[in-house]
């Protein structure tokens, strides 16, 4: 199922767990604990997002394909099952920044399309994984 968190005004600390399918909406700004762990699908609409340490995304099992939110990350994991082809990787669905670090895990595709990966350091790693773009995009951004 999917775990929604949604208010309209004030803050809220989103639990720190694994969660199938997370939802981040609504204006309350959130605050993202470290070890926060989505083995699906992780959307996010409205108000701001503040990431404490890294967050995993798993999504999903490789048979089909997930997607992970263009969002201002700490340390950012791309885990999970062995991409199984094309059809199953990770599509991102904006920029991503990244303050500490990136690391796409062995058997896992991100597919950044035309975003962009703005890195605060120098430390994206593909760990035997992929990254991939639309032709002609820029790759990754040291800032």
């Amino acid at each position: 199922g999917t775990f929604i968190y949604q208010g309209t005004s004030g803050s809220q600390t989103v639990g720190a767990a694994s969660y199938t399918n997370l939802t981040l909406q609504d204006a309350a700004t959130k605050s993202v604990p470290a070890g926060l762990f989505v083995s699906g699908t992780y959307s996010v609409a409205g108000g701001g997002r503040s990431y404490a340490g890294t967050f995993t995304y798993n999504g999903g099992d490789g048979s089909v394909q997930s997607v992970i939110g263009g969002e201002s990350y700490v340390s950012l994991s791309i885990a999970g099952a062995t991409d199984t082809s094309s059809a199953s990787y990770k599509l991102a669905t904006g920029t991503f920044t990244v303050s500490s670090g990136l690391t796409v895990n062995s058997g896992n595709t991100l597919d950044m399309g035309s975003f962009t990966i703005n890195s605060l350091d120098t430390s994206v790693s593909t760990n035997s994984g992929k990254v991939r773009w639309a032709a002609g995009n820029v790759f990754v951004k040291v800032l």
